[in-house]
């Protein structure tokens, strides 16, 4: 995604990946990309923080339609990834967007952990509230 969109006028890719971590891309903030990269195991109100700063530049940002590619693997409990979100903090996650009243829709990017069906739930229940 970030490929596609670099560099076209009118558009924002904006990310917020663990660094490093599979495919060791996401470092560079230019031409219309804003990465976030975070270190494995970053305290869990570190990554709230990135995440609510990744979350102003897309608002700031104004979009006519926000595309959200739902990582899940950023779960406390995922198998691939080793970051610290909480099922709580997809509650937060979704009531942004929803509260945001941009046109919005959502693809899953990612997520292994068992607990992945509860975490959709509640990331799509605050987020249609």
């Amino acid at each position: 995604t970030e490929d596609i969109l670099r560099g076209k006028p009118g558009f924002l890719y904006v990310s917020v990946h663990q660094y490093p971590g599979y495919p060791g891309t996401g470092t560079l903030s230019i031409n219309g990309i804003r990465n976030f990269p975070v270190q494995p195991r970053i305290p869990r109100g570190e990554l709230m923080d990135v995440l609510r700063r990744s979350w102003d530049a897309v608002v700031g940002f104004r979009p006519e339609l926000l595309l959200v590619s739902a990582g899940f693997d950023a779960y406390a409990r995922d198998p691939l990834l080793q970051l610290t979100l909480e099922e709580e903090d997809f509650t937060t996650l979704g009531r942004w967007i929803g509260e945001s009243g941009l046109p919005s829709a959502g693809l899953l990017e990612g997520g292994y952990s068992r607990d992945l069906p509860a975490l959709v739930e509640t990331f799509l229940g605050a987020w249609s509230r």
